[in-house]
């Protein structure tokens, strides 16, 4: 039967608007006459859903920031938009399309460290100013919480003063601050430490409902170390935070110092190339007992803020399901006008605000963490006519670490330990002697010489 004039003219205008086969006119958008056009699709959906590729992950805004796992994304809106159009290998070229010509550099990611990207807006946490999310600020970080200038947070600041000591408060508050914010001018990581049932894991808890577990990583500390994986997963995070850390010495601290300084780094996921990247994640971590290193001195232990917890919760005084009420929608509020506040004070001081029972922690972790400090103040003596011959001292050390379960620092290593703690020290050889220390001698062994030196 031959086509009556009526639908001949129809499929005239049909063909004329690319339209012939298609469900749509949207989906004949994407197409030249049969030929699919990955661009016109790839525009339309970043219109619709801005996109940017750092070259690590692919990320679609939402919500008011960039979140990773934007392939899934896309090939859901491309599917949805092609209808039954759609085909695997014109949604991939899509997808290629958009990683290829919204690359950016990773730099360019959470950039601004004036605003804070909270659930109600950007805040300029400097001036307590809130304005509207915008595509325009590439962040790839959100705080799960309301900003509400008014809020207060009761029940966290009861708890806060009855595991930490007075004098830390501020410094709690102050290190909430620095983790909402993509920098690490201040080069310090943190240690919570006490014995069991202290507070410390309610502490994290409510730290972790802060920040997001989506911008938390959970390394330990000596995995940095040892693991060439593990320094990735602090790719665009704002802490790592890991509790009950093992006090298994660390082979070096290089990786640690240059996390806690911000230096650019090396990452590796397994099966995908390395990247360089300059990482913003503060390290925190709680111990029962602290974590030496192999490698230790001044660059070590200056990076380090530690808050003590000294009490024990046990029986009737331990409070269940305290960590939800602390960490309520309101009492988040709260929690972040304390940060905001101890991040405005940590940026005015320049530092954290002193605490002595801070301070006094740090010295006993200084001890605990340095075995050669250790060492010396359990078996020496210090005075300025005590000698010991250099060798021996050595020996002497390096069986204490057998006997107390540490790993000996080298010999070379040793001698840059003791001068560093000593440095009024000195090495000296008489003739006809092997070399000695001045200044310091055994405890157990020292012995008087006819001059009433202290030598072994």
């Amino acid at each position: 039967m031959g086509v009556d004039q009526d639908t001949a003219k129809e499929l005239q205008e049909l063909k004329e608007n690319n339209l012939v086969g298609f469900p749509n006119k949207r989906v004949a958008s994407y197409f030249n006459d049969s030929t699919f056009i990955p661009k016109r699709l790839a525009e339309d959906i970043a219109e619709e859903m801005p996109v940017v590729n750092d070259g690590i992950h692919l990320y679609t805004y939402e919500k008011g920031y960039f979140a990773p796992g934007g392939r899934l994304k896309i090939r859901k809106l491309a599917q949805k938009k092609l209808d039954e159009e759609a085909r695997r290998n014109r949604i991939e070229e899509v997808i290629y399309h958009l990683e290829s010509h919204r690359l950016i550099d990773p730099e360019e990611l959470n950039e601004d460290s004036s605003h804070i990207n909270l659930k109600n807006g950007l805040l300029e946490w400097k001036t307590g100013e809130i304005k509207e999310h915008t595509p325009d600020q590439l962040s790839t970080i959100q705080i799960p919480v309301k900003y509400d200038p008014e809020a207060t947070c009761p029940k966290f600041d009861e708890f806060l003063k009855e595991v930490v000591p007075l004098d830390t408060i501020p410094m709690v508050h102050e290190m909430m601050g620095y983790l909402l914010i993509p920098e690490t001018d201040l080069e310090k990581a943190f240690m919570l430490t006490g014995t069991g049932a202290n507070g410390k894991s309610t502490l994290l808890y409510a730290i972790e409902r802060l920040i997001g577990q989506a911008n938390i990583a959970n390394v330990p500390l000596q995995e940095l170390e040892s693991n060439r994986f593990k320094k990735a997963l602090l790719y665009g995070k704002l802490a790592n935070i890991f509790a009950d850390l093992s006090s298994r010495v660390m082979e070096g601290s290089s990786a640690f110092k240059t996390l806690v300084s911000g230096d650019r780094i090396d990452g590796e996921f397994k099966g995908k190339d390395s990247f360089s990247f300059t990482p913003f994640a503060k390290l925190i971590f709680s111990a029962n007992e602290l974590p030496g290193s192999t490698e230790l001195g001044t660059s070590f232990f200056r990076r380090w803020e530690i808050i003590d917890f000294p009490n024990q919760f046990t029986g009737s005084q331990k409070k269940q399901g305290l960590k939800y009420e602390i960490t309520t929608e309101e009492e988040l509020s709260g929690i972040l006008n304390h940060a905001v506040e101890g991040l405005k004070r940590l940026y005015e001081n320049g530092s954290f605000t002193p605490s002595e029972s801070s301070r006094k922690r740090k010295e006993l972790f200084e001890r605990e963490s340095d075995n050669v400090l250790a060492f010396v103040d359990e078996e020496c003596i210090f005075n300025p006519e005590a000698r010991v011959y250099t060798k021996k001292i050595y020996q002497e050390y390096k069986e204490w670490c057998f006997e107390n379960s540490y790993k000996p620092l080298g010999k070379k290593k040793f001698n840059n330990r003791l001068t560093a703690k000593h440095p009024e020290l000195t090495k000296k050889r008489d003739r006809g002697q092997p070399e000695h220390w001045q200044g310091i001698g055994l405890l157990e062994h020292e012995q008087e010489t006819d001059k009433g030196d202290v030598i072994l």
